[in-house]
């Protein structure tokens, strides 16, 4: 009775996550909207402290259709430990110069992991690159 009861819960978790399980539990939706980049802009929403690893912004934005609209808030924290930062000539940059009103490209994967949290926090592996703007 109890391996039948498992076997049913099982089988209904499998049937209702609506993709075929393939490679590391990801449907091929999902694995294509993990390689498709998505491209944000916004605004530093307070100066950076120097050794920080977090970029607090302010109403990350884009036109893509496929555009995370969670993303749009207000204030979201970008955690930055391990991401490529550049600035436009491509040259690599630290975010310690970083001051309230600059301007930021943020470019994430189409579908964005977000820690649930006050306010949201996107980490670095959610991250591909950002682009300091003049």
């Amino acid at each position: 009775m109890i391996k039948e009861i498992l076997l049913g819960g099982a089988l209904l978790f499998a049937m209702s996550t609506g993709s075929r399980m393939k490679g590391h539990g990801l449907g091929e939706k999902d694995e294509e909207l993990m390689k498709e980049r998505i491209t944000y802009y916004g605004t530093v929403k307070e100066d950076v402290k120097k050794g920080s690893h977090r970029i607090v912004a302010k109403r990350l934005e884009s036109d893509h259709p496929k555009a995370d609209q969670g993303l749009f808030c207000e204030e979201l924290i970008l955690l930055t430990k391990g991401v490529h930062v550049v600035d436009e000539d491509g040259t690599e940059k630290t975010i310690d110069n970083l001051k309230k009103g600059d301007k930021l490209k943020v470019v994430t994967p189409a579908v964005v992991s977000m820690v649930n949290a006050i306010p949201p926090q996107i980490p670095g592996k959610s991250i591909y690159e950002i682009t300091l703007l003049k």
